[in-house]
């Protein structure tokens, strides 16, 4: 039981080194004490017997602590143990500690009881870490030696301050520093002069100003290092506005006046101010992008400028041949039957060349009134031939009238009564009615075009089924239902037919379609407007005549010319088509000479697809798909025209086609 006993107080001790397994050795310790306190006292005899002695074995001594770092002294304050009575009246042992059983009987001398062993109080002792110094001896050198060691520092730690101070020092003492940093540096020296001042009564006060001196003579080489960036960053600002201002000529200020000012005034601003770098360059940096400005405003209107000038020298170059054309127009007999009107524009016409050189815009303007003179002299005197024509043919005409005042009330009954060559007169009204000419007749109309209407639906206006005929004078329409195949106004598939200053449009296919080959009408003085399709269509080998007409506003071109076809087209205003002015395709051919063609939906002149046409002193103007177009193996003759003003550009010249180019002016 001794040994057990030991072995707890041992694993008690072991315990002990916190205070709680302190109190709980203490604990145990008592309960033990108790235990032998209330025993019954041993027999004397039997202490007294021969029973063997037990050796008692003293506790278990606890392995010895390992030693604690030297930067951490630790001291060992015993707890002393609470008085015995204390101890006494403790409670028992917890239910967790049992007595310890009996030890087994001798096989000798029998069972006996061991001897109570003596009361033996454990008290472990408690650690308490404090951070104390340690004893003198140990771990410090004796005191005269750290009083050395605590100089040395302080003395080399003054020293180099000193002597980074110094350095900084001779760093800043440039002109330049002085200039950019003066305040500081300034600053540093009453630092450097106080710790001189405390080297001997107080070092480290001394260190620290030293310390400060340095500190302040680098940031005055830093802002004078910001100075001289500064300043560069200026001076290469200016002349980099410089060299553009440089660029700026009298010319430059006139055409980009606004933009050259406001250079100016960034750079006065920034000659002003030489001591503020920042604001310098940025005022130069502006000064150089309003000159920069300036020159490329200045680019732009003056190329702006050329090609006004190149726009108004074609427009003066167009105005001047069309008035040209129309002056060679004049024949000697118009001259003599307008003579008021033939003098008025050959006055404009000498204006016009006086001031084309100082003013061409107002030379346009005049060869403009010139030429509208001049085709007012031919009207004029155009109209005195019909006149004349019609009152030629009167003596044996006979007289188509819708209110019975005539010899015929229809035009058909007329044809199909009169001999040959009989002229038909018509008086003004809407005649109803698809006219079939199959005989020469000529149909006049006897008053304003406007007020003599002939109108068909779902047929011919006018079919010409005879070698010669004449149609003059009249407006003609046609419509077409919507299950009707198509109809012309004019079907001319035979013969030699003169019609002429006539109004002629449709609402199906074309105005006028000429077939056939042999088949070559004269149209003269015709206005063909407002068709579906082409207004005039010229196919299968037809040739013809087609001169000073107004053919707009048709559905697609102007004047189609296909399929072997050959007519000449000449003096014609071709304008404001949804095609092209002229197209010529398939193998057509033709003659298109002295037309002023213009603002058509595509190409002035379309050729494609083995056209080959002869276009000569044609003015081809502000097409909007190109002057002339050629394409899928298109072909042609193209020469003495004046291209301008079309879109994109004057010329489409496509891959396989092939074209003559000769004395074109764009």
């Amino acid at each position: 039981m001794s040994r057990t006993f030991a072995a707890k107080q041992n694993s008690w001790a072991k315990l002990g080194t916190t205070g709680f397994g302190v109190a709980l050795a203490l604990m145990m310790a008592l309960g033990s004490v108790g235990l032998s306190a209330c025993s019954s006292p041993e027999d004397p005899a039997t202490i007294a017997s021969d029973a063997p002695v037990h050796n008692h074995e003293p506790p278990e001594k606890a392995p010895p602590r390992p030693a604690l770092p030297s930067d951490r002294i630790t001291t060992i304050t015993p707890v002393e143990p609470p008085p015995l009575e204390t101890q006494i009246e403790e409670p028992p042992p917890r239910a967790e500690e049992p007595a310890d059983p009996p030890q087994p009987p001798s096989s000798e001398e029998g069972p006996r009881p061991e001897p109570t062993p003596p009361v033996v109080i454990m008290a472990e002792p408690v650690e308490t870490v404090t951070d104390v110094p340690p004893p003198p001896g140990e771990l410090e050198e004796p005191e005269e030696t750290a009083a050395v060691e605590q100089d040395d520092p302080l003395d080399a730690d003054l020293g180099d301050a000193k002597r980074r101070a110094e350095a900084a020092r001779q760093e800043v003492q440039t002109q330049w520093a002085q200039e950019a940093a003066h305040t500081t540096i300034e600053a540093a020296e009453a630092h450097m002069a106080d710790a001189a001042q405390k080297e001997s009564t107080d070092p480290l006060a001394a260190r620290v100003a030293y310390e400060l001196a340095a500190a302040l003579y680098g940031e005055a080489l830093q802002m004078a290092d910001a100075a001289a960036q500064a300043d560069a960053g200026a001076a290469a600002a200016r002349a980099a506005a410089l060299e553009v201002r440089d660029q700026i000529t009298e010319e430059v200020r006139s055409l980009a006046q606004q933009e050259a000012v406001a250079g100016d005034t960034a750079w006065n601003a920034a000659e002003e101010i030489p001591d503020a770098p920042e604001q310098a360059t940025a005022l130069y940096e502006v000064a150089r992008n309003e000159y920069a400005k300036a020159l490329r405003v200045a680019a732009e209107r003056a190329a702006e400028a050329e090609t006004d000038a190149a726009r108004a020298q074609q427009e003066l170059e167009t105005a001047r041949e069309r008035a040209q054309r129309a002056r060679s127009q004049l024949t000697e007999e118009m001259r003599q039957q307008a003579p008021d009107l033939v003098a008025e524009a050959e006055a404009l016409w000498n204006r016009a060349t006086q001031a084309q050189e100082q003013d061409p815009a107002r030379a346009v303007e005049l060869f403009e009134q010139a030429r509208a003179k001049c085709e007012e002299a031919e009207a004029t005197v155009r109209t005195a031939q019909r006149q004349a024509f019609v009152e030629e043919l009167r003596g044996r005409a006979v007289t188509v009238a819708q209110d019975s005042t005539g010899d015929y009330e229809s035009i058909n009954e007329a044809i199909r009564a009169v001999p040959p060559d009989t002229p038909i007169f018509i008086r003004p009204g809407v005649y109803r009615e698809a006219v079939v000419i199959d005989r020469p007749v000529a149909l006049i109309g006897e008053g304003p075009v406007s007020e003599i209407r002939i109108e068909s639906t779902d047929a011919d206006c006018i079919t010409i089924q005879t070698s010669q005929a004449v149609i003059h004078g009249l407006t003609l329409r046609s419509s077409a239902s919507f299950d009707s195949p198509g109809v012309y106004t004019v079907y001319c598939p035979r013969g030699r037919v003169l019609i002429e200053y006539c109004d002629i449009a449709t609402d199906s296919l074309s105005a006028i379609a000429v077939h056939n080959a042999g088949t070559a009408p004269i149209i003269r003085g015709c206005n063909i407007h407002d068709s579906t399709q082409a207004g005039i269509f010229f196919y299968d080998g037809a040739g013809g005549i087609v001169e000073d007409c107004e053919i707009a506003g048709n559905g697609l071109a102007g004047i189609q010319i296909k399929s072997g076809a050959n007519p000449v087209i000449r003096q014609n205003k071709i304008r404001q088509n949804k095609g092209s002015g002229v197209f010529v395709n398939d193998g057509g051919l033709g003659v298109i000479e002295n037309n002023e063609i213009t603002q058509n939906a595509l190409a002035g002149i379309s050729i494609a697809t083995g056209g080959n046409p002869t276009v000569r002193q044609c003015s081809i103007t502000n097409n909007r798909r190109y002057g002339v177009r050629v394409y899928d193996q298109g072909r042609g003759t193209i020469e003495d025209c004046t291209l301008a003003g079309n879109e994109p550009e004057n010329w489409l010249i496509g891959e396989g086609s092939e074209v003559i180019r000769a004395n074109n002016r764009e």
